[in-house]
């Protein structure tokens, strides 16, 4: 499919080629125009959106004129933090109503309702891959398949399962997955991990479908308990966590998921931790609210020392024992 076209003299443009000129995603694009539909209070006090087009192919793809990406880039950067939290808010209180209306319907060939996997958005599709991918490792681990040793072992295991099940979940032509380990990212403000403006993702997925992609990032972690470095392990958690909030920020990335693996209960279920560095707690169960400072007491006279971390989301953890092993999967959005 043609991400420009040209009708009566003017220029249309695909939502997933303006999206690559915005440095957006087609889904983040669109998320924009439903907080407009559902809030017009807000939305008025943003700069307004476009207009969209959706007839000029046979697909329904989204167009916009070529001459309205400035009025994009203005609202791009007009979005206040919090603005796009509020659809999550909304969307759940209409499931809620919408639950106490169900009514049965007869049971007619007309009422069949389509497989789930028929109708799955490349979002929907990388986040299968993404926990199905897991369950695999999980099992395998747990029957003494594969051996995790540290964070390089494990990578490379989830990354070659990730890359065979992206291979099958490529349900049409126009569809194409593609796998890329230690992917250089570019920021414009320092990252939290690396305090500059560069970092490198351990995984990146991406899901390209026609002109329109979605991307996925994803780090790691491994510790052992008998190289531990402890509490810096615990900072690294917050930190790896605060890079995937950057990078889902950015609007190059649809979602980020850290996945972290230890042979050390200290990480999942431990008592109480020293003052030093009580905050950064990722045990199971555990909740971190967003806007929370996370400080770390470095020893007077340290050589190195930890910048405080505040990050942007709520976050719930929880662990799993896989055979000998602990791991959490977090997923970020």
């Amino acid at each position: 499919m043609r991400s420009v076209k040209e009708v009566d003299g003017v220029t249309y443009i695909t939502v997933g080629e303006i999206g690559r000129r915005i440095e957006r995603t087609a889904s983040v694009i669109k998320t924009w125009y439903q907080w407009a539909h559902l809030f017009p209070e807000k939305a008025a006090e943003r700069p307004a959106l476009p207009q969209t087009f959706s007839a000029l192919d046979a697909k329904g793809t989204l167009f916009f004129r070529e001459e309205d990406t400035p009025l994009l880039l203005a609202f791009r950067d007009a979005i206040q933090y919090g603005d796009m939290a509020m659809i999550n808010q909304a969307k759940w209180g209409k499931r809620g109503e919408a639950g106490k209306q169900e009514t049965e319907a007869a049971v007619t060939v007309e009422s069949l309702t389509a497989h789930p996997t028929a109708t799955l958005s490349s979002k929907e599709i990388l986040k299968q891959i993404v926990e199905n991918s897991m369950h695999i490792f999980y099992g395998q681990v747990a029957n003494g398949r594969v051996q995790i040793e540290n964070e390089a072992s494990m990578q490379l295991q989830i990354g070659y399962i990730m890359r065979t099940l992206g291979e099958l979940y490529q349900f049409s032509p126009e569809q194409t997955f593609t796998i890329r380990l230690e992917t250089r990212f570019d920021h414009d403000t320092n990252l939290t991990k690396s305090n500059s403006r560069r970092a490198k993702i351990d995984i990146v997925l991406e899901l390209t479908d026609a002109d329109e992609t979605e991307s996925c990032a994803i780090e790691l972690k491994y510790f052992q308990k008998a190289y531990g470095a402890e509490p810096n392990h615990r900072y690294s958690i917050f930190a790896d966590i605060s890079n995937l909030e950057q990078y889902i920020q950015s609007g190059r990335f649809s979602f980020g998921v850290f996945i972290c693996g230890t042979d050390h209960l200290h990480y999942v279920q431990h008592g109480a931790y020293s003052a030093k560095a009580k905050d950064f707690d990722a045990r199971h169960g555990s909740v971190y609210h967003a806007g929370t400072e996370l400080i770390y007491h470095s020893d007077e006279g340290a050589k190195t020392t930890f910048p405080p971390i505040t990050l942007q989301k709520d976050h719930r953890f929880a662990w799993t024992q896989t055979g000998n092993l602990y791991f959490m999967t977090h997923v970020i959005e």
